[in-house]
């Protein structure tokens, strides 16, 4: 689910409001937000009439570390990426995750979506395995803990109901032309780049010959694959691909191929480049590559959908709360990770990387 969520909306603070933009980076991109409230100095950010408090952001990003940590091991904190350290990185991501969340809970009650009997059964199961490994860092109440466990178990369903609904509303239909793939054997001649420009175009002509002279050869009959072996600089002979997947000289060129027959020599970014059809309309990869561009499709239709209700919500952020909050010391990882519990209980393939 979260692959493809962004954030997507401006936030307005309460009291003294003042007015803001973001600007997404990416995917994974947060809100850069720069407001203020003093209403309650445990609530982080409020969405329409929802709240995220300390302790469930405190959750969300003592479990996201851990989850990070399982991979890349309690190195990577001492880690920059582009001039950002990795805790810093996390958090913004955290902060994006809840934002998605909440908003997509309150698109469920525009919906009418609810959860059922069988889901709250799996809502408090959760929140009673998670307490099996101890208490969520900063809590000392295990009542209020189950309880507030189970409201964030809770939420993540609900958005995962709410993405499950908007994603199979409607079933795009893909032509075979648009998802065609073919599949090639090549041969590859790389020229190299850089030092003097007399000497490149000289190499470079060195390497068009080459090419020509191969081509010349298995138009002679010669085996492909026995050249290619013997020649082809690419990291694989034989590839597969569809529209809008290699550069348009490299496409135009394969997808006018008949089985079996062999290109003129193409020029290339990266060399010069012969080509052999395989299958001109490889069935099962067409198939494969349908699936791929409906899903995509389905993707961006929930996007538009989402961003469009955004729109609409009263959004106020209290950044001295957000910025007090820092990565667990206990991260928690393996089977008693929030998620890890979440993915295992209600058997979705939700990733929170």
């Amino acid at each position: 689910m979260a692959s493809f969520l962004v954030c997507a909306c401006l936030l307005s603070g309460c009291g003294e409001q003042e007015a803001v933009s973001d600007t997404p980076q990416g995917e994974d991109a947060a809100y850069h937000i720069v407001l203020t409230t003093e209403e309650n100095a445990d609530e982080i950010f409020r969405i329409g009439d929802l709240t995220c408090m300390k302790d469930q952001a405190q959750l969300y990003l003592t479990n996201m570390q851990g989850r990070y940590q399982e991979i890349f091991t309690d190195e990577i904190w001492q880690r920059d990426i582009d001039g950002q350290k990795l805790e810093d990185k996390l958090k913004d991501i955290t902060l994006s995750r809840l934002v998605q969340v909440k908003t997509m809970v309150l698109m469920a009650d525009d919906r009418q979506i609810t959860l059922d009997e069988q889901d709250q059964q799996k809502v408090q199961t959760a929140a009673a395995r998670y307490l099996q490994g101890g208490l969520p860092e900063g809590m000392t109440d295990p009542e209020a803990a189950k309880n507030s466990l189970e409201e964030s178990y809770r939420e993540l369903a609900l958005a995962d109901r709410v993405y499950q609904s908007i994603i199979h509303e409607t079933e795009p239909e893909i032509s075979d032309d648009e998802a065609r793939m073919v599949t090639v054997s090549r041969i590859l001649l790389r020229t190299r780049q850089g030092g003097d420009e007399n000497d490149a175009f000289q190499k470079k002509q060195e390497v068009y010959q080459k090419a020509l002279s191969l081509l010349a050869r298995l138009n002679q009959g010669e085996d492909f694959d026995q050249v290619a072996a013997a020649n082809n600089e690419a990291d694989r002979i034989t590839v597969s691909f569809g529209k809008g997947e290699m550069e348009e000289a490299v496409e135009k060129a394969a997808f006018e191929l008949g089985s079996g027959e062999i290109s003129n020599v193409i020029d290339t970014k990266d060399g010069y480049l012969i080509l052999k059809c395989i299958q001109p309309f490889d069935r099962e990869q067409t198939d494969l590559r349908k699936a791929k561009i409906a899903q995509q499709k389905k993707e961006e239709g929930f996007l538009h959908i989402y961003e469009e209700f955004t729109k609409g919500q009263f959004r106020s952020f209290n950044e001295e709360a957000w910025e007090d909050l820092k990565t667990g010391t206990e991260a928690r990882s393996g089977s008693g990770n929030f998620f890890e519990i979440y993915q295992e209980i209600f058997g979705t393939n939700e990733d929170m990387e």
